[in-house]
């Protein structure tokens, strides 16, 4: 009954959560919490009603259960009471065992009828009547055991009595639950309650809602008188680069005009404007024409109507555009070529009408900022003979030019503005200005390949011109003529020169201490070599003088110490001074029948020389000739004279050689100044 009455309270309490707040108002108001806060609740409203309905089927359950155990109980107790007074009844007479038996069977029928969970109890008690129907002996035992049985039921009944019990532990178990269930309902309706507080009545909520409403009218009137104001757009942002002197136009459109709207300029000083409006009214232009002094400047523009005035500013910076380099060599395949420009100015490039069979415009590409481009031109192929050029330049706007280089294109063969070399570096060579007065418009190094271009024909290399550059290799153009003083000495890395045949003349020192100059070969247009012109020359090993050479120069082979042959022609007709002193390498020497001369120290310390012929053409040797030619086995002298040779054969070589003479001219020799140092002369046939 306690717990029905339990149930009922739940249910009631159950009933009053889902019901003490049903007003319309705070169902509103829950729905508006967004289906958030309210789905919790309900599901944790439903999830408690579960919990209500399961306990109550529960609680039913055990309310059976504890009944039917109290029916068995009850039924048990009568049983037993029956049956101890049966056998009070047998202990205080024997007679008439039968009845009782009769009695007693007819009591265990009825058992039967009763209980069927006691029919072995049943049948034990029939083996025993059957016992005592065949003998009446020891009805004591009977008795005993019968009590026995009794004990057993009591020990039955103890157990259900345990086992009701534990089921009202369950039920007190539940009771428990069930007030914790109530707290929790409790809880939960106190929060219900509190989240309930942060939220404002209806009143409250549209008394919010007319303040909003009013800030917005109140923003809708700023945005009108916002959208009244006029103003004005440009075409362009930020600073506007310009060239001095030209003239900017700036296209504008006009926001909120109307009839009333007018545009009004100050600009600074020597600054000039023109504003310009369209027929509709709200677009036009303002042309700026920018000072010749170039430098910053602005200019403000007033925008105002009826009510409103407003102003903006056009600033401006003086433009740039630099080109990286002013000229450019190409090879004569066709070619794509890319030029940086550096620039804060619109420009376009223009490419003369002739050379627009060979160069095209391809693009004009901006890298990462506004202020880099790379033009990119298509060059075709070159087949003519000849070299070709052109400028390119670089216009503003205003077709003002802010720009512009040059395109060379070379030909298949080298021009005669043109010399073509290599460096030991690997890199440009950078010549002294000295030839005849041309300017050089270009230098490039491209591919193990240097060219320089001239502005004019070349016909002068001259002073110094490549001394002391890093030169391996040069190809002199065939429009020269001549080589001047020291155009290339101490050019130490120097192998090879191509010398064309236009040039006449070599200069004084031309290729001193050239000293990894293998060969050279002179033209035969060449008919003058300065002194010392080859002096140095340390790996030079073979020389032809061309015969229109008359005269080997002064000291012009001194200390080409690798040198073992040397022609000399027929032209020549005088050695001078020094001119192949200390030719260490050089073993023989075949002096041409046109010589007369052979001057001072001329083959000085040639100390590999081991033999000499003098021509009979021979009139003078001259001092110190030959000294120091340690080598020397046989001089043949074919002049039957004696030339003059006054100290000419120091004694250490006139001791140890032969002198060779004209048959019948032994005796003149051993007479004449400067051969009588002789030791051994043999005359020839």
């Amino acid at each position: 009954m306690k717990k029905n009455i339990l149930l009922l309270s739940l249910l009631s309490l159950l009933g009053l959560v889902t019901s003490c707040y049903d007003d319309s108002e705070l169902r509103e108001r829950i729905e508006k919490l967004e289906n958030t806060t309210a789905v919790v609740i309900n599901q944790q409203i439903t999830a408690l009603q579960s919990s209500i309905d399961a306990l109550k089927s529960v609680d039913f359950d055990l309310k059976n259960e504890i009944a039917s155990l109290e029916n068995a109980g009850n039924t048990r107790q009568i049983e037993i009471d029956s049956l101890k007074k049966k056998i009070a009844e047998l202990e205080a007479t024997d007679g008439d065992h039968l009845a009782e038996i009769e009695a007693l069977q007819g009591l265990i029928a009825a058992l039967d009828s009763t209980d069927i969970s006691h029919q072995n109890e049943i049948d034990a008690l029939k083996e025993k009547i059957a016992e005592l129907e065949a003998t009446d002996e020891d009805h004591q035992a009977e008795i005993e055991a019968l009590q026995g049985l009794i004990a057993a039921l009591d020990s039955t009944d103890i157990s259900h009595q345990t086992e009701i019990d534990a089921l009202k532990e369950k039920e007190k178990e539940l009771s428990q639950k069930i007030e914790e269930l109530q707290k929790g309902v409790d809880s939960l309706k106190q929060w219900v309650e509190e989240i309930l507080k942060n939220y404002s009545t209806t009143e409250e909520i549209n008394a919010q809602f007319a303040a909003v409403q009013e800030q917005i009218n109140a923003l809708n009137v700023q945005v009108a008188l916002l959208l009244a104001t006029p103003d004005i757009l440009f075409d362009v942002d930020g600073s506007i680069a310009y060239s001095p002197g030209t003239t900017v136009v700036v296209k504008y459109t006009l926001v909120n005009a109307d009839e009333t709207t007018e545009i009004e300029c100050i600009a600074d000083a020597g600054w000039k404007y023109v504003v310009t409006p369209a027929k509709d009214g709200k677009t036009g232009t303002i042309a700026i024409t920018t000072p010749s002094t170039g430098g910053e400047g602005k200019v403000l523009v007033f925008v105002s109507s009826q009510h409103n005035t407003i102003m903006r500013v056009l600033r401006f910076e003086q433009g740039t555009l630099t080109i990286i380099t002013n000229s450019i060599t190409v090879e004569p395949q066709d070619t794509i070529l890319t030029i940086d420009a550096c620039t804060n100015v619109d420009y376009r490039v223009v490419i003369p009408a002739e050379a627009q069979s060979w160069i095209e415009l391809l693009s004009i590409d901006t890298r990462a900022t506004i202020r880099t481009n790379v033009i990119t031109l298509s060059i075709k192929q070159n087949v003519s003979s000849q070299s070709r050029s052109t400028v390119i330049t670089l216009v503003d706007t205003n077709e003002k030019e802010l720009s512009s280089f040059t395109i060379y294109q070379r030909a298949d063969v080298q021009a005669n503005n043109e010399i073509w070399y290599t460096c030991i570096y690997d890199t440009i060579v950078n010549p002294k200005r000295a030839f005849g007065g041309l300017n050089i418009v270009s230098n490039t190094y491209v591919k193990g390949k240097g060219i320089i271009v001239f502005d004019g024909v070349l016909k002068t290399i001259g002073f110094e011109a490549f001394s002391r550059t890093g030169l391996s290799s040069i190809s002199i153009p065939n429009s020269v003529t001549s080589i001047e003083e020291r155009a290339f000495s101490n050019c130490s890395d120097l192998v090879s020169i191509n010398i064309p045949k236009s040039v006449t003349s070599i200069g004084s020192y031309c290729f001193e201490d050239c000293r990894c100059l293998t060969s050279i070969i002179l033209p035969e247009s060449v008919t003058s070599i300065g002194e010392i012109a080859f002096a140095g020359c340390r790996s030079l090993t073979s020389f032809v003088i061309p015969s229109s050479i008359t005269s080997i120069p002064n000291q012009c082979f001194v200390f080409c110490e690798s040198l073992t042959s040397i022609i000399i022609p027929k032209s020549v007709n005088n050695i001078e001074f020094g001119a192949f002193r200390e030719c260490t390498s050089l073993t023989s020497l075949n002096i041409p029948e046109s010589v007369i001369n052979i001057g001072g120290k001329s083959f000085e310390y040639c100390t590999g020389l081991t033999s000499v012929t003098i021509p009979k053409s021979i009139n003078a040797i001259g001092i110190d000739a030959f000294t120091g030619c340690d080598k020397l086995t046989s001089i043949t002298c074919l002049n039957a004279t004696p030339p003059y040779a006054v100290d000419a054969f120091p004694d250490d070589v006139a001791q140890y050689c032969i002198l060779y003479v004209p048959h019948g001219s032994k005796n003149i020799y051993t007479t004449a100044e400067g051969w009588t140092n002789f030791k051994e002369i043999k005359e020839i046939e």
